[in-house]
Parts: C-alpha cells; structure tokens; sequence
C-alpha cells in the first residue's frame, strides 16, 4: 500500500508532462513556418553532403554551402523558440483562465449573500437604501465579470483544441535553459555568417580582375559587417543579462505568492472549521474562500510569468 500511494502522485505528475509534451510536440509539428524552416535544413545539409562528395567542388562552394547550412539552422532555432513559447502560452491561458473563473464565481457568491444581508438590513433599518443599492450593483458586476471570465475559459479551452484534447489542469514547469551564450543567438550566428560571405567576397577581389572602385566597396561592406557584429555582441549581452534578471524575479514573485496561497490555505481551512460550529457568518467564509481563489490565480499567473522568463531564454541556450 506504502509504494503505491507513492507511485499515484508520480503517476498524476507525468500525465501533467506528457499532457504539455503532446500538445507542444502537436502545436509544432502543425506549424508551416516550422515545417519550412526544418525543410530549409534539410536542403541545406544534401548539399554540403553532395559537394563533400563531389571531387571537384572548390572550397569556396563548400564553404558557402555550410555556412548555409549554419545560417538555416540559426533561422529554425529561432523560429523553434519563438514556437516553444507560444505553445506555452496557449496552454498556460487555458489554466489562467479556470483560475480566473473560479476566483469570479467565489466572488459571486461573495457578493450575492452580502446582498441578501444588506437588504435584511435595510428592512431593519441599520443601513440606508445606498447601501442596499451599491451591493447589488457589485453581485451584478460579479455576474458579468463570470461570464466574461467562463467565456475566456471557452475560447482558451476553443484554441487548445484546435490540436487535439488536452487536460491542461496545471502551468507545465520549464527546465531553465543551460548553458546560456550570446554567440549561441540566430541574431548572432547570422550576423557572424555576414562577416564570412563579406570576408571571402573581399579577398576574392584581391586579384588583378577587380578594379580598385570594387574593392573599396567590399572593403566598406566587410567593416559595416564587422561593426553590426561587433554591436550585436553588445546588444545580446545587455539582454542576456535582462532576461536572466527577468527569470530571477519571476522566480521570486513566486515565492511570495505561493507563501501568500499556503497561507490563504490555512485561514480559509480554519473558517470552514469556524463556521461549521457557528463562530462565523457565512459571508466571513466566502470572503475567505474568495481570498483563497484569489491567492490561486496569483500563483498561476506567477508560474506562467516564470515559465515565460525562461523560455525567452531559448535563443540563448548553446546546442546540445
């Protein structure tokens, strides 16, 4: 009995992976850019394999056939980390919405019972017809903003479907991406690539065949080059260092709002206690389930945030 109460949580938890796994695998594979871009590579890698066999292939047409090659597998990393943090988000919007809408019916219900008390109230004569006015105009701003939020679960749930059936019952965690490197960014690579097809069109016009207006020209081209690289490096170091910032400080916003859910947990755990010996009223339990819901939707909307910062990561990470 021990192992198994053991394995049921194991087991819960990779479903919740395989879920993710499956719809991202689906959401990428259904992707033309995607389909493309790998397409591109493909191409690229035959030619450098066929000019490798080719005894009469210069070095120059093979050198230009891998940095192609290099340059298409910058373009599909690129596009495979913009991709990967899509499919997060959609799946991510479907949890977030369900948090939302659970926090919007406990607030419903919140403000319905505080209705009902103030109209007791005014029947009583303890508060003026304000009073009674202004809560029922909450319970019936609570009631909109529920079938706003159920309507967003729809059309999050809609999107998630166009894929296939997903639970998406929980924010997928995101392995933070490592090592991390801004030589490693397609901006970078690419750029990098401009600098070699610069430098072989320069010495190429070296010879007698090239007139000096030419060379100059290449010359000029070469150094704009190198200066864009040289920028780049620049740029891509300011925003490494951003985004793991960014990562850092998702990382503690989650921290204080899973403190803030344990201990929304407890005090709604105690009323419930409370309230089933008649210590409190029912509007004290709501309040207190309200704020528990509340507290949920934070934490989700902080594990999405953090999932987010990693994955802008992506295109920094070095290949395996």
């Amino acid at each position: 009995m021990k192992y198994l109460l053991i394995l049921i949580p194991l087991l819960w938890v990779s479903a919740l992976a395989t879920d993710y796994t499956d719809f991202e695998r689906t959401f990428l594979e259904q992707n033309p850019a995607l389909i493309s871009a790998r397409s591109e590579v493909e191409t690229a890698r035959k030619r450098v394999a066929a000019l490798a066999d080719d005894p009469y292939a210069s070095r120059y047409e093979r050198e230009v056939a891998a940095d192609a090659l290099k340059r298409a597998l910058a373009r599909l990393k690129e596009r495979l980390a913009d991709l990967k943090l899509q499919a997060f988000r959609r799946y991510s919007a479907v949890v977030i919405a369900r948090a939302q809408l659970e926090r919007a019916r406990a607030w419903t219900e919140q403000t319905a019972i505080a209705y009902e008390a103030a109209k007791i109230k005014a029947e009583e004569g303890a508060i003026a017809a304000y009073e009674v006015e202004k809560s029922r105009i909450a319970w019936e701003d609570a009631q909109l903003a529920e079938v706003k939020s159920r309507s967003q679960l729809e059309e999050a749930k809609a999107e998630l479907s166009r894929y296939g059936e997903f639970s998406a019952s929980e924010i997928p965690n995101i392995v933070m991406p490592s090592p991390l490197s801004v030589e490693q960014h397609p901006n970078y690579i690419i750029a990098k690539l401009d600098v070699h097809a610069a430098e072989r069109a320069y010495h190429a016009s070296l010879g007698p065949d090239t007139s000096a207006q030419q060379r100059s020209w290449l010359k000029a081209r070469l150094e704009a080059a190198q200066a864009r690289l040289k920028s780049l490096k620049i740029s891509l170091s300011s925003e490494l260092d951003l985004r793991r910032r960014e990562v850092n400080t998702a990382s503690d916003a989650l921290k204080l709002k899973s403190s803030a859910l344990s201990s929304r947990k407890k005090a709604y755990e105690a009323a419930k206690v409370r309230y089933d010996r008649g210590l409190i009223s029912e509007l004290m339990l709501k309040q207190a389930e309200f704020a528990l819901r509340a507290a949920e939707l934070d934490v989700v909307r902080s594990q999405a945030n953090l999932g987010s910062a990693k994955l802008m990561l992506l295109p920094f990470q070095e290949e395996n």
